[in-house]
């Protein structure tokens, strides 16, 4: 016999049911309750000491490399750890030292960056802080999202098994939303706690597509990193090789702070390239400072330049060959075409345009000298003319100037993204390096380019000037007369020859016959 509550069966059915829906429900409640808590806490996880895998990834694949611009010399005179002046900066705000702002670091790419924000965090083993690289698919960029703040965007919410929808359907502006709301919840939490902000660093914002959709993420994030440095929560860092982000950015920013960073100083880049050298081939003896200057001459003071040559037992050759690659890689981009075909009109306008600007900036330089560069070693000296302490910060236009220089405005931004010039916040255009400079010079250099360039925009003008001229044709021979009737009198105006092109008498008279008939309804 049955356990009975009551006496009435119909009376135990109801209750036992409301028992069991309130037991699924309140199951539900809890697991709600319980998935929000476990959602927060392995967020709040993500911002914990050795946990970051950026830094993880970095710290495996870690080798001793110099990214530095002061100068600490030894009482004997050698190079001991140079630090770069940046570096300093970057330690406070990776740390939490710098509230109230965000920032966007802004430099060419392989000046050093993603290096000195990665140093940073490994001083602190990543605490309180994440690494976001940006990818042109925004889906990707979802996923590296949730995977540095350790959240799964509700992928797994049981709940979503009796769901109408995917979570997923609003698209990745909806899903970072979702991340973003969660983040700002531990950043409350973890700055009442700690009395710092969280700090998350976006890298290489420059890789988000240039389109609506890019932009409208890169706002989405610059919104939060307004109302998040207002209220002391949270600092963002946005790291970019192109220009085009901080134009984004400035139209709404209030808080932002612009980090720049440029290539080594000439003095400063002889001192690394030989402690680079050092480190890499310490069987060998110390290149004389004669090559060293002439390495750095051609290639300039960017880190990653820098590192590959002193890798090389033959700077100077690697340097040669780094010149000629990055020369045959503009003429891939930019070469000129005499007597090119109307196919490619608009890109030999493109180009055109941007060898102007290219002549000019080497033109500017206070280095550029009027023999071309060497293809031996033993052509060293040639190179020497310019003076020991000059920086990359010459040869260089304004913004304005260089929409006036090329004339077609819209081709300078294709340039920045092809890392063939660079602009800064302070809108000056100059080379991307020190290397794309020695590679313009061998081009604008050579006998006859100017010539070339004058022919080729002759060339584009004489195209568009024969789009633009219409020619109207008439059939000859052909006469004027009136037209007769059967009965002799005239009934209008007949036009003979002008109908369509024809060899024999057959289709000339075909032709005078429409143009009869023409004439004869409205004559």
């Amino acid at each position: 016999m049955g356990f009975s509550l009551t006496s009435s069966p119909a009376l135990d059915a109801a209750l036992a049911t409301f028992v069991g829906l309130f037991l699924v429900f309140g199951s539900g409640i809890a697991y709600l309750a319980w998935y929000k808590f476990i959602v927060l806490h392995r967020m709040s996880k993500a911002f914990e000491a050795g946990y970051d895998p950026a830094l993880d990834l970095s710290n495996a694949s870690r080798r001793r490399q110099l990214h530095s611009v002061g100068t600490a010399l030894s009482e004997e005179g050698e190079d001991v750890h140079l630090v770069r002046d940046e570096q300093a900066a970057v330690d406070r705000i990776i740390r939490g030292e710098e509230q109230g702002n965000y920032y966007l670091i802004i430099g060419s790419k392989g000046t050093g960056k993603s290096t000195m924000i990665l140093d940073s965090m490994r001083a602190i083993q990543a605490d309180g802080a994440a690494f976001i690289d940006a990818h042109p698919d925004l889906e990707v960029f979802r996923l590296r999202l949730g995977k540095a703040l350790n959240f799964d965007f509700h992928e797994d919410w049981q709940g979503a098994l009796f769901s109408r929808a995917d979570p997923r359907n609003g698209g990745p502006s909806l899903d970072i939303e979702r991340a973003l709301n969660k983040l700002e919840k531990v950043a409350l939490k973890y700055t009442r706690a700690r009395g710092r902000p969280l700090v998350m660093i976006f890298n290489n914002v420059h890789l988000f597509p240039d389109t609506d959709e890019g932009q409208a993420i890169l706002l989405q994030l610059q919104q939060r990193a307004e109302s998040w440095a207002e209220a002391g929560i949270m600092t963002m860092v946005f790291s970019t090789d192109d220009f085009w982000p901080y134009e984004l950015f400035r139209r709404t920013a209030s808080r932002m702070k612009i980090l720049s960073i440029y290539d080594l100083p000439h003095p400063i880049a002889i001192k690394a390239l030989r402690r680079l050298h050092k480190d890499a081939h310490p069987h060998l003896p110390p290149p004389p400072s004669s090559v060293l200057e002439a390495v750095v001459d051609l290639i300039g003071g960017r880190t990653s330049y820098l590192n590959r040559c002193a890798r090389s037992s033959d700077m100077m050759e690697e340097a040669l060959f780094m010149v000629r690659s990055e020369r045959e890689f503009l003429m891939s981009k930019l070469g000129l075409i005499p007597d090119c075909d109307d196919d490619v009109m608009d890109e030999q306008k493109e180009c055109s345009c941007s060898w102007l600007l290219l002549r000019e900036l080497a033109k500017n330089h206070e280095s550029i000298v009027s023999e071309p560069l060497p293809d031996s070693p033993d052509q060293v000296p040639q190179l020497l003319e310019s003076p020991a302490n000059e920086t990359d910060e010459t040869g260089w236009v304004t913004y304005g100037q260089a929409r006036s220089i090329m004339t077609r405005a819209d081709f300078l931004m294709p340039l920045d993204h092809k890392n063939i010039v660079s602009i800064d916040v302070n809108h000056r255009v100059r080379p991307d390096s020190r290397l794309t400079l020695s590679a313009i010079r061998t081009i604008v250099s050579e006998e006859g380019f100017d010539e070339l360039l004058d022919g080729v925009r002759a060339r584009i003008d004489e195209i568009e000037s024969l789009h633009r001229t219409s020619e109207w044709m008439l059939k000859e021979p052909f006469r004027v007369g009136r037209w007769k009737s059967k009965d002799g009198k005239s009934s209008g105006m007949q036009f003979v020859g002008m109908g369509p092109p024809g060899d024999d008498d057959e289709e000339e008279e075909k032709g005078g016959r429409r143009l009869s008939n023409f004439w004869k309804l409205f004559g």
